[in-house]
């Protein structure tokens, strides 16, 4: 599908109220981060990718059909209702007209904030809602944050001096005066404030879990303890990723197969060994030493998480023909690894070669246990590039 033009982002630091930008903040840039998380989770069967502190927005969210969530988040570390949300608003608003969009692109505004646009405290918390789903008091409430951003900014130019800078003002003015309202979208992560933001009960943590128990097949229990680490993995890499410089190259953000993959090293991939050394996978005794290097490689997620839907998919197909060529073993997961470890031994660490051995029969069996999981994570819809 061909992607439809944009228009030109105007290219422009003002702001309602000067200091409110959330960036400013290490809450604000971690909730920034949780926010793209949720958006993208959100969104995963129809998502394609997903970068933050981009040029054109805070959050920026790649749609398959090439379409753009061009996302706003603004938070307060605790609640003060009142003109703080409704600054916050106005300051997105802006925000979202100057960015340049095509007619199928999304302009949301993602908060923290009890009422982030009207006095309904429910409607938008944990959910993402289009304009055409807006009751009348709220699109009466838009309209009025529209207006009051319309008039800052025509103040703003009977100041202003520069004929350079009031021209800009005014090219902001008639985008807010055309801001297209069918493209507006509101969500709200409350309450998301400090000491909540990673809690097992946050929204956040919610649709991570419903993730992996919809889409992973994994167990209910399973799912709720699991959603932390893989929201600890992505919120730190994100993070991390918001102080990187956009130059377009595509070294920011995460693509649907990188999440994916996460699923499986991160839930799948565990620790096996106590369970393998016993039941005569190695030739070698299992020392303390040997297994607390293990551990600690399988617990650190960057480790792990370098493995790919390649290696993992090879090893699977060969482990199918193997099945079929030796249709009388009694244990076929174990004389498939113990005969064909060392082809897969590249994967990992190669300086202590004990080490890789029990890091790569570990592997192999988890994936092997896994098989169903593993399948149903690569056949979500764009995983790998198909159609499920």
């Amino acid at each position: 599908m061909e992607e439809e033009k944009r228009t030109q982002s105007i290219d422009d630091d003002f702001v309602i109220e000067p200091n409110n930008d959330a960036s400013a903040s290490a809450f604000g840039w971690a909730f920034q981060a949780s926010s793209a998380l949720f958006l993208f989770v959100s969104d995963f069967d129809e998502a394609d990718s997903v970068k933050v502190e981009t040029k054109r927005q805070d959050i920026e969210i790649k749609l398959e059909d090439k379409s753009i969530i061009f996302a706003q988040a603004k938070s307060s570390q605790s609640y003060s209702g009142g003109q703080n949300e409704n600054s916050k608003l106005k300051n997105a608003i802006l925000s979202l007209a100057k960015t340049g969009i095509s007619s199928k692109d999304h302009l949301l505004y993602i908060s923290n904030l009890r009422y982030p646009l009207d006095k309904d405290d429910k409607f938008f918390n944990g959910v993402i809602r289009e304009y055409s789903e807006f009751d009348q008091e709220k699109r009466d409430a838009l309209d009025l944050r529209l207006k009051e951003t319309a008039e800052a900014i025509k103040d703003e130019i009977s100041k202003e001096e520069s004929a350079s800078k009031k021209k800009t003002l005014a090219l902001i003015l008639n985008r807010l005066a055309s801001f297209p309202k069918n493209q507006f979208e509101v969500c709200t992560l409350y309450p998301c404030s400090e000491g909540y933001q990673s809690s097992l009960d946050n929204p956040i943590m919610k649709v991570i879990a419903d993730f992996l128990y919809n889409k992973a097949g994994i167990d209910a229990i399973s799912s709720t303890s699991f959603s932390r680490r893989v929201f600890d993995f992505w919120n730190n890499h994100l993070n991390v990723d918001q102080t990187l410089k956009d130059n377009g190259k595509n070294t920011k953000g995460v693509n649907k197969q990188g999440f994916a993959w996460s699923i499986v090293a991160l839930c799948l991939l565990t620790d096996n060994i106590d369970r393998l050394s016993s039941e005569g996978y190695f030739g070698f005794a299992i020392t303390p030493l040997l297994k607390s290097q293990a551990h600690d490689y399988l617990e650190g997620a960057d480790e792990i998480v370098h493995q790919n839907w390649e290696h993992t998919y090879k090893m699977l197909l060969s482990f199918s023909d193997f099945c079929n060529e030796n249709p009388k073993s009694t244990n076929v997961a174990k004389d498939f690894i113990l005969k064909s470890w060392n082809d897969y031994s590249s994967y990992f660490p190669g300086g202590n070669l004990h080490l890789n051995e029990i890091l790569t029969k570990n592997f192999m069996f988890g994936a092997i246990e896994r098989e169903d999981k593993f399948n149903k994570i690569s056949g979500i819809k764009g995983v790998l590039g198909n159609d499920h």
